[in-house]
């Protein structure tokens, strides 16, 4: 349920209800408004100080930035008018601390994002030092910049009358409602040849939505046309966002047990810009992420093909044993390099999870790539302890193991393994 927390630059709201998601998601578009202004008629109200009754603010009017002028004039924000609209003491006290400045125009007031400092600015010219610490002097250059600004777009959550400004985008925006995200994933019970479509979670922030559909019915029907030893159960993940953080992007996904990938190469994406026809994007989405899902497991199966350990080797002489072990690690050391394992996750998350990778596979036990590279997909579920941007970094590495060569040696190509 939307209320006054969603204001917050924290609010993160989750579950796997698809109900909850879409009545959440419908509230959210609901208290959101999409308004064209010319930031030359915006003024910064710069914090100077703050009790119990009042905060008190320097108005720095764009059309004076520059100009000689006495001091600037000071305006008041009583705090208990703000509190009668709502529970807002946590509003107030993220603005007072973080940002440290408020937006006025035309007898309204907008809590700024602190991302709205941080990054939407920057499409004006801002950088540098100045936008450093909150300061009476970074708000005059913020005032300076909207002197010279073009028309744009601000994006607006109103709950109770208090408005949160989320981001400031370029005129050219096409508001596309993260609640038109309902309408895509909808469209897709008519595709009949998957079956029944399960919500395996959501996630909903002020800057992006996201949810992750299943279609669990297929997994089995996949697994034994394929001939695979596991079920991989296919998905679609989808992410949109209303402030400028993301475009309209629909990710095929595999889940194998725990783990999850998502295969980033066949993604839908479709910027908010020029014409936005919610047909056009559900089009693409059955025509193009639907036309794929026999990708990954056709290369599975041709995985399960390829031998890495030689057969000639016997496990009852200990130096057999330890050469298929040798094999099986320099395999998942040149797997790791193709992935580009460290770029993803850094140096020694790679070298850690690699460990202990290495650690599970015995040398008195034949393996087939798809060993390895079911082993490799299942990295993101022992990642603990991460943002979730690496999390997601590796997530998408991983998603490239059915389609790489598997080899001992640089000079060993995947064509020269032994096929079983």
């Amino acid at each position: 349920m939307i209320n006054e927390k969603t204001l917050l630059d924290g609010w993160v709201a989750t579950g796997k209800d698809y109900e909850e998601f879409k009545n959440l998601l419908t509230e959210l578009a609901d208290c959101t408004n999409f308004v064209r202004v010319n930031p030359v008629e915006i003024s910064v109200l710069s914090l100077i100080s703050v009790n119990e009754e009042k905060a008190r603010f320097y108005e720095l009017e764009p059309c004076n930035t520059g100009m000689p002028q006495e001091t600037p004039r000071i305006r008041s924000l009583p705090i208990q008018k703000v509190l009668e609209k709502g529970n807002y003491e946590q509003l107030l006290s993220e603005t007072f601390t973080n940002v440290k400045a408020l937006f006025f125009s035309d007898g309204n007031v907008f809590f700024p994002a602190e991302k709205v400092i941080t990054k939407s600015l920057f499409q004006f010219g801002a950088g540098g030092s100045k936008m450093g610490t909150p300061s009476y002097e970074r708000d005059l250059y913020i005032s300076s910049l909207f002197r010279d600004a073009k028309k744009s777009t601000f994006v607006i959550r109103e709950i109770a009358g208090v408005k949160k400004l989320v981001s400031i985008l370029s005129s050219k925006y096409k508001a596309l409602p993260q609640s038109a995200l309902c309408e895509i994933v909808e469209a897709l019970q008519y595709v009949d040849d998957f079956g029944k479509m399960e919500t395996h979670k959501w996630i909903m922030s002020n800057w992006t939505s996201e949810i992750y559909i299943e279609f669990p019915e297929k997994a089995e029907e996949i697994r034994e046309y394929y001939g695979l030893k596991d079920e991989f159960v296919p998905g679609l993940w989808f992410k949109t966002s209303d402030t400028g953080d993301s475009s309209v992007k629909i990710y095929p996904t595999w889940r194998r047990k725990n783990s999850t990938i998502f295969d980033e190469s066949t993604a839908v994406k479709r910027i908010h810009s020029g014409t936005v026809k919610l047909s056009d994007i559900i089009s693409n989405v059955i025509e193009q992420a639907f036309k794929e899902y026999s990708r990954m497991p056709e290369a599975m199966a041709n995985l399960m093909a390829q031998s890495i350990t030689d057969p000639s080797l016997d496990f009852t002489k200990t130096r057999d044993v330890i050469k298929n072990k040798e094999c099986i690690e320099r395999v998942i050391r040149n797997a790791f390099k193709e992935l580009k394992i460290v770029k993803a996750i850094g140096k020694g998350y790679e070298m850690k999870l690699r460990e202990q990778l290495c650690a599970e596979f015995s040398g008195s036990i034949r393996y087939t790539a798809y060993d390895i590279a079911t082993a490799i997909m299942s990295l993101p579920e022992r990642l603990e302890g991460v943002n979730p941007e690496t999390k997601h970094n590796l997530e998408s590495a991983v998603a490239g193991a059915p389609y790489i060569k598997y080899y001992v040696d640089k000079e060993t190509s995947a064509d020269d393994l032994i096929l079983v």
